[in-house]
């Protein structure tokens, strides 16, 4: 510890220094030049040059000329003298500040590092998730402690018996008791744990469990990692008035997915955090019991009849989505999902190793050819389609096809394009969801 805050002592000193010798430098520059324009026109060198010129090109009269530099520019030479003084002042000063300035600017690229959600860097989470589940027992004793969540959870999942008993009366450890055995774990007062988050519950709606993990599963890899913009870092929930929207995007796709609800005044677009979606998503499963999502300003909250969670929404305004997806196609095709899935995952092999993992598609007739080549090979694959309107030759990431392909479970899906340079749009039956693909530049 001591030699870390001698090597910040050190650094400190060092960054002092430099910024010391480096004024010291633009004020002797300063004075430097101020005191070579002063002794030019005190010795009278410049006001030689500038009489010669009035007198050879002006008057034609050398002592008209004199007298025309001493009323307007000897005369005034303390005033001369003071403008240029400021004036190369405020420059001096100009400089000293972007100099300063730049260690600022280090520090703030240093937290925006920080913020950035990314596995490379530490992570300061926009929201604030709380997590509340109770289980039936039978309490003695009431109370409360806090105890080591991993270790409680870790040992609590190889605890085979189905009764255990929990003594916390001692508010410093938690004593599990089972069978013949026993662990001891040290615990913190409960008066040091935050107070968990109460969401308002007068706007509310109430959603199937199925039906809210399989919007969640259809969009949430689609949400961007490593945007800049806030609001693509999370699901969009559009609530309508018996109907919510599940929007993710990325910038360069888009996922909707939609489900019916029962409605209790909520009529919003909210978005919430990729993380907690992804923790909701882990928490329930495909039952047909409902759940009701309560909706306040700045949160929502889940509740799952003996689990609650908590999270705080990102304050943003969300892209016009609306806007973006196309409702006019000049080709559709309708083709076997699965059959679909698998030659693009094999075309995609050839190019994988690569950013973008190029496949070319050429549709005509009855059939859509997929293409891929890289330093290493080529591959084609064919696949029979059903096909409405024109032929068409246009080019995708294959990563982004094989990530909505996967979140699919329908036989067949349709494919609808306008043109080779406007967004690709795959559906499923009926208007349940939709994803939304950007083309690339078709090569070759």
């Amino acid at each position: 510890m001591k030699n870390k805050r001698n090597s910040e002592r050190d650094d400190y000193r060092l960054l002092k220094n430099k910024l010391l010798i480096r004024i010291f430098g633009m004020l002797f520059f300063a004075f430097a030049f101020l005191a070579a324009f002063y002794s030019l026109f005190l010795k009278g060198h410049i006001a030689d040059t500038f009489v010669g010129f009035l007198d050879n090109f002006v008057y034609h009269d050398y002592d008209r000329a004199y007298n025309v530099y001493s009323i307007y520019i000897r005369d005034y030479m303390s005033l001369f003298f003071v403008v240029l003084s400021l004036l190369l002042f405020a420059i001096i000063l100009r400089f000293y500040l972007n100099e300063f300035s730049k260690y600022f600017k280090e520090i703030n690229r240093s937290i925006d590092a920080l913020i950035e959600e990314n596995s490379g860097d530490i992570v300061l989470p926009s929201e604030l998730t709380a997590i509340e589940k109770k289980i039936n027992a039978q309490v003695l004793i009431e109370g409360e402690i806090v105890v080591p969540g991993k270790l409680f959870a870790d040992y609590a999942k190889k605890i085979e018996e189905e009764q255990v008993e929990l003594d916390g009366t001692d508010s410093s450890k938690l004593v599990i008791k089972y069978l013949d055995s026993e662990l001891q774990i040290k615990c913190m007062s409960a008066d040091e744990y935050p107070v968990f988050k109460e969401v308002d519950t007068q706007n509310s709606f109430i959603i199937l469990k199925k039906e809210l993990k399989d919007i969640i599963s259809k969009v949430i890899f689609n949400v961007a990692v490593d945007e800049a913009r806030p609001s693509l870092r999370g699901v969009c929930l559009n609530v309508k008035d018996e109907e919510v929207e599940a929007v993710a995007s990325d910038g360069y796709r888009l996922a909707l997915a939609k489900a019916q609800i029962k409605n209790n005044g909520v009529i919003d677009k909210i978005i919430v955090p990729a993380k907690s979606m992804n923790e909701l998503a882990r928490l329930i499963d495909d039952g047909e019991e409902t759940i009701t999502v309560y909706v306040e300003k700045n949160y929502i909250m889940v509740d799952l009849f003996h689990t609650k969670i908590v999270t705080r929404l990102i304050g943003e305004d969300y892209i016009n989505y609306e806007k973006i997806i196309p409702g006019v196609f000049t080709t559709e095709v309708t083709i076997d999902k699965k059959l679909f899935e698998n030659a693009i995952d094999r075309v995609s092999l050839i190019n994988r190793a690569e950013k973008k993992s190029y496949v070319k598609m050429e549709i005509k007739e009855d059939t859509i050819s997929l293409n891929a080549h890289s330093d290493d090979g080529e591959i084609n694959e064919k696949v029979t389609i059903g096909l409405k309107g024109k032929d068409l030759t246009i080019g995708f990431n294959s990563k982004y096809i094989i990530d909505c392909m996967h979140a699919i479970d329908e036989p067949f899906v349709t494919l609808n394009f306008t043109t080779s340079t406007a967004p690709g749009i795959i559906k499923g039956e009926g208007d349940r969801w939709l994803y939304l693909i950007l083309p690339l530049r078709v090569i070759g």
